[in-house]
């Protein structure tokens, strides 16, 4: 199993289609992926929105965060695709989770107590993080494997990039 974040202090730049493209790519060529959305705006959740799931009803990413003990709670959205959605509340929990011990371990701790399972489910595990240097972003990172960090060629795209590359 691989653990692949999507990061970008600048939002725009692609990263939420990339993590979706490459888990579509991974999928045609027989591979499992988990996709985990790390992001409160839940871009990458929203793609997988049908008339039959709009996840109102399905554990997410803030339900992870506040309890790392929760075990899987993916949701199968495609054959070979499962997603852990984001919701409208995740902005609201990093308040919450800020007084935390290890708050920037929680998904490292979850992935510890799952670890046997999710290498029997996935090939890949990829993790839309949100546009920003935060507690969020460091959970992903925390468990990331690799990094990709897209960027438009500009110069706020290299200050950008050169903030990522600082931060991590």
């Amino acid at each position: 199993m691989k653990i692949i974040s999507f990061m970008a202090i600048k939002g725009g730049v692609g990263k939420t289609t990339m993590a979706f493209q490459l888990a579509k790519y991974a999928q045609k060529k027989g591979n499992k992926v988990l996709l985990i959305d790390l992001d409160s705006q839940k871009s990458l959740t929203d793609t997988f929105v049908k008339e039959h799931m709009n996840f109102s009803d399905v554990k997410s990413i803030v339900d992870l965060l506040n309890n790392p003990n929760v075990g899987l709670i993916q949701t199968n959205v495609e054959q070979g695709i499962d997603i852990i959605p984001s919701n409208n509340t995740l902005d609201l929990i990093t308040d919450v989770l800020i007084t935390k011990a290890n708050k920037e371990l929680l998904l490292f701790m979850w992935f510890v107590k799952n670890t046997i399972k999710l290498n029997e489910l996935y090939d890949y595990i990829i993790i839309d993080l949100p546009p920003a240097w935060n507690l969020l972003t460091k959970n992903g990172v925390a468990v990331s494997d690799l990094i990709v960090s897209p960027m438009e060629p500009s110069r706020f795209g290299y200050d950008s990039h050169q903030k990522v590359l600082d931060s991590i």
